[in-house]
């Protein structure tokens, strides 16, 4: 078994994609591949088959290996929820919230186990394991406490190390020399390599740099990767996201921006279908007549509400109620509704009781307890009894269900009859908790009156993926094998 450990010497240098790229291409060679994150901070989830919460990208990177996706793959997932509180998912459990001081201080020595429980289960069922990183390999405050980039190469000899800078943002070649001089003495011997990401220009310029950090540290640098957006497979936090994807797309899908968006992989697979265009809207100004305007998933709906008072937004919704598609997912949904209430200040910290858009007649209760599902689902919108798949992760719940987007068939492998949504055909508003499903064509063309070209989506990004990987195998396996 041999685990590769993509590390970085920053956050949003390309550790995921490098990570997603390397997945695919051992996978395509043959090897049995899995991919681990020992720790990761996203706000961009999703569930497992088994209930189990996990980072939306290692779901994907997991499909890109062909297998099913686990919590081992991403053992602890913390979740911001605010100003230093946090919510921690442990082998894809809430477990409880917490500030950064106490989880650095007392909870990271409970959890070192867990990751390397994980990390010796995914050893026995396969032959490589590409690990990813967070943020810096090296921070000197948490040298002791880093279990999500030190941990695993310091108690096992079979990892490799691969150093990752981001060149386009500059000063490329000083991180990796100081990262790599940095690292512990038994960590920097496993670095068997570097790897330049985004750099766009001439490569004789940069050859003498390559040379330089050859030199100084005797490590290769593996490969040079160009700035292109075929690289641009998935953001995984909004500080990553881009404004607009796909661009001249006919169809324009304008998503509402608000703070702490999360849970939005649904609107980074949509925006590899080549018909679609999907844009971030921050102003009203900015919203014009799009084809359909979706409000995303929220980690915290109350300040996303007061969000849209404050800027604006929220009239310039209501005005173009029945003339736009509009379709709020998850948080989205709530905003949409009567009222929302959290009686025992789980989002907010007090007792609260908020009225949202007021769009749709239904309101929402904050419950204790979390669902954390994938789903199987039909809805009156598909012709043939079609279902879609996608997932669930929430704790407020619907109080009213009347003319239901979904009736769900399946949860978590389990036969079940459950009721989601919200469907107002008259004024076009639509309301969903399950993420996913508007990445069903079919679905979608019922909700904005367009025809679109007939495409799985993960299909589509796999494609883009094997399109850059079989130009890299012979670049990287003398190093990497």
């Amino acid at each position: 078994m041999t685990c590769i450990a993509v590390l970085g010497t920053s956050s949003n240098c390309g550790k995921s994609t490098i990570t997603a790229l390397l997945c695919r291409l051992f996978y395509k060679k043959g090897f049995q591949t899995a991919p681990f994150k020992p720790q990761n901070m996203s706000l961009n989830s999703t569930s497992t088959w088994y209930g189990e919460e996990i980072a939306y990208i290692q779901h994907i990177q997991a499909k890109l290996c062909n297998i099913e996706p686990t919590a081992h793959i991403n053992p602890v997932l913390i979740k911001p929820y605010g100003y230093k509180r946090s919510e921690i998912i442990v082998l894809g459990r809430p477990r409880f919230f917490t500030t950064p001081e106490k989880y650095y201080s007392t909870i990271i020595e409970k959890l070192r186990d867990i990751v390397e429980l994980s990390y010796k289960i995914l050893s026995r069922n396969y032959d490589i394991i590409v690990m990813e990183g967070a943020g810096c390999a090296y921070e000197p405050n948490l040298e002791n406490v880093d279990i999500a980039n030190l941990e695993i190469p310091r108690k096992f000899d079979d990892v490799k190390i691969v150093l990752v800078a981001d060149i386009y943002e500059g000063g490329a070649f000083t991180s990796l020399y100081g990262t790599y001089t940095l690292l512990p003495e038994k960590t920097r011997r496993k670095v068997i390599g570097f790897i330049i990401n985004r750099f766009c220009g001439d490569i004789k310029i940069l050859e003498p740099a390559l040379r330089w950090i050859e030199e100084k540290t005797g490590k290769p640098v593996i490969t040079v990767l160009p700035l292109t957006e075929k690289l641009n497979i998935f953001p995984e936090d909004s500080a990553s996201l881009s404004k607009t994807y796909n661009q001249d797309a006919r169809i324009d899908i304008a998503v509402i921006y608000y703070p702490y968006i999360s849970n939005f992989g649904e609107l980074a697979l949509l925006a590899h279908h080549p018909d679609i265009s999907i844009r971030f809207v921050y102003k009203p100004a900015e919203l014009g007549e799009p084809d359909l305007v979706i409000l995303p998933g929220c980690r915290n709906t109350f300040k996303a509400i007061e969000h849209l008072r404050r800027t604006g937004l929220d009239k310039k919704l209501k005005k173009i109620v029945g003339s736009v598609p509009i379709l709020g997912i998850c948080a989205g949904f709530q905003i949409l509704s009567k009222k929302i209430s959290d009686p025992t200040g789980l989002e907010t910290g007090t007792p609260t009781h908020v009225k949202g858009l007021e769009l749709i007649d239904i309101e929402f209760t904050y419950s204790e307890k979390k669902i954390i599902s994938r789903v199987c689902a039909t809805s009156p919108l598909l012709d043939n009894e079609k279902t879609v798949e996608g997932f669930e992760i929430h704790r407020a719940l619907q109080r009213q269900v009347r003319n239901p987007m979904f009736e769900v068939l399946r949860r978590n492998k389990s036969k079940c009859q459950h009721y989601d949504g919200h469907i107002d055909e008259k004024s076009s508003i639509y309301g969903t908790f399950i993420h996913e499903t508007v990445c069903s064509i079919d679905l979608l063309e019922k909700i904005i009156s367009r025809k679109l070209s007939s495409l799985s989506l993960l299909d589509v990004l796999t494609e883009k993926i094997d399109n850059i990987v079989s130009s890299l195998y012979n670049v990287v396996q003398g190093c990497l094998l």
